[in-house]
Parts: structure tokens; C-alpha cells; sequence
């Protein structure tokens, strides 16, 4: 299985600097009841098993070794509303994890989507036509 490229344009779950990612514990709604496990999380806030490689509380998984938890694996980054990449950025800056240079250039990106994607809704209700956009600095 070939690993997805997150919105860091990394591999995985890494961070631009080399740190693992934990969006995948923190962020999604999780409900599980499995032989192995029985979680019950809210989105944004840590799961209760979230540990780092020493096993301290604050990053990795501490199941990972009976097994990723097949709702954890198949929550990544890459297939967030651009609305909440917003939020997921935030939040990694917020917890120091990424540079405000290497959140903005991501943020950036995603703000410039989410603001045409709009813009073309609005263009279309309200004057029922397709918008183009162009970006002025294209020849």
C-alpha cells in the first residue's frame, strides 16, 4: 500500500520538521467497541490512549501495537474539508508543532481554495453563470 501525502506535502503523518503527526487522535469523533479496545472520544480532544514513544502522554499511539484501530487508519489529514485543514493547521500551530512560515504556506493554500470554491457558489446562485478565475499575475 502505497502511503498518502499529506497536506505538509510530506509522507505519512510527518510534520515538516521530522515529527510524527497526531491530528488522527485528536481531531476525528471516535466510537469503537472491538475486542481489543472500546474507545469513546469527542473530535478535538485527545484520545486516551494517545502516548509518545516512551510512553508518555502527548504523542503516538499507545495501540499501536495490538494494532491501529481501523477508524484511526482510515482518518487522514489529506481528505479534510478545506475548512477544516484550516483547523487542523491551527492546531498544530497552536501546539508548536509547526512553524507559523510553515503553517501560513499550507493555509495559504487552502484559505485561496476554500475562497474561489465560494466565490464560484455565490457567482452561480446569483447570477446563474460559471465564474472564472484567474489569477491576475498569470499572463
Amino acid at each position: 500500500m502505497q502511503e498518502r501525502i499529506n497536506i505538509w506535502g510530506k509522507q505519512g503523518c510527518e510534520l515538516p520538521s521530522g515529527k510524527l503527526c497526531n491530528a488522527c487522535c485528536v481531531l476525528p469523533n471516535i466510537e469503537l467497541d472491538g475486542q481489543l479496545v472500546s474507545i469513546t472520544k469527542p473530535e478535538n480532544s485527545p484520545c486516551p490512549h494517545l502516548n509518545d514513544s516512551s510512553g508518555k502522554k502527548g504523542e503516538g499511539c499507545g495501540l499501536h501495537q495490538k494494532g491501529k484501530p481501523g477508524t484511526c487508519e482510515s482518518w487522514h489529514c489529506s481528505s479534510l474539508r478545506t475548512s477544516d485543514k484550516v483547523n487542523y493547521i491551527a492546531q498544530e500551530l497552536s501546539l508548536g508543532l509547526v512553524s507559523e512560515t510553515e503553517a501560513l504556506a499550507v493555509a495559504g493554500e487552502s484559505i485561496r481554495s476554500l475562497l474561489i470554491d465560494t466565490a464560484k457558489r455565490i457567482s452561480k446562485i446569483t447570477t446563474g453563470r460559471e465564474l472564472i478565475v484567474r489569477d491576475l499575475d498569470e499572463p
